[in-house]
């Protein structure tokens, strides 16, 4: 399979599993424009590809389970389930009962979560099986939720979302934390020494854990954030056009090199390796150099 498909979609997200294996989720086009709902999975097998499978529900969110083999598994809004493994056929479930719109997954430890809409939080138990640990009750009409997730442990996990809210789980309870910020919260990464990363609208960068939190200010930057992650030690924030490094809580944008990509919006780290997404690139990072893939 060449890449002259590509010219007929657009990336979402990507669950890689190292620097020459992922599972993209896509979008077609011209269902796109049709306003069909869809989500089209695609295969990356060592610079090869393969389309899994396309489905009639909207992906939430993609990972990589903990699993012998190498296997997906997509989430949809409404708790739709799609699994397939390295150059196998999808199987398709639904959480039960149906969520009511779940924004993204995230794998902690051994377990893979999702969250969304009514601060719904759900987890994936070792038998398959979903469970809600989290709803909280909202007025008629108000908009409130999660759109990001992470986690040192399944016992010490952060939401954050609409309204500037972070949540906060140690495996027992759920408790609101004071936000310096009212920003559409929008990315979360639990770093390795110790510190929680979000990002939001506006330029919104936070740092802290527990009940010690931060504003980041780098100025002037008022682009909106999409995704945060920490790679090597780094931490990286990802907006529609680029991808910076934080370094000293200032942001500075990465060296691509000799090319770059147009879009980006997604970073993933799997394998060791951080992977950029944008809805018209693919680019992956391998401990050296940043390499094109779409």
């Amino acid at each position: 399979m060449s890449t002259e498909w590509f010219e007929d979609y657009t990336i979402s997200a990507i669950a890689p599993y190292d620097s020459k294996h992922a599972f993209f989720l896509m979008k077609d086009r011209d269902l796109e424009e049709s306003e069909i709902q869809h989500s089209v999975f695609i295969e990356y097998n060592s610079g090869g590809w393969r389309e899994i499978d396309t489905t009639n529900w909207e992906c939430a969110g993609i990972c990589i389970p903990d699993s012998p083999k190498v296997e997906m598994l997509a989430i949809g809004a409404n708790g739709e389930i799609a699994f397939a493994p390295l150059g196998g056929t999808i199987s398709e479930s639904q959480i039960e009962p149906t969520p009511f719109l779940l924004r993204t997954a995230s794998k902690i430890e051994n377990k893979i979560f999702a969250c969304g809409m009514r601060r719904e939080v759900y987890r994936q138990s070792i038998n398959g099986k979903w469970q809600q640990i989290f709803t909280s009750p909202t007025k008629k009409g108000e908009l409130s939720g999660f759109e990001a997730l992470a986690g040192f442990t399944e016992e010490n996990l952060y939401t954050a979302g609409w309204h500037g809210e972070i949540w906060h789980f140690n495996g027992a309870l759920w408790r609101q934390i004071d936000s310096p910020t009212n920003q559409i919260l929008t990315g979360a990464t639990c770093s390795t020494h110790g510190e929680v990363y979000i990002c939001g609208r506006n330029g919104t960068l936070l740092k802290g854990h527990g009940d010690i939190w931060k504003n980041i200010e780098p100025e002037p930057f008022n682009d909106d954030f999409w995704s945060i992650t920490e790679h090597q030690g780094s931490i990286y924030a990802s907006t529609m056009s680029e991808v910076y490094i934080l370094k000293d809580d200032n942001l500075t944008p990465i060296n691509w090199g000799v090319q770059r990509p147009t879009t980006c919006y997604r970073l993933v780290v799997g394998g060791g390796s951080l992977w950029s997404v944008g809805a018209n690139d693919a680019w992956v990072n391998n401990g050296t150099n940043w390499i094109k893939v779409l």
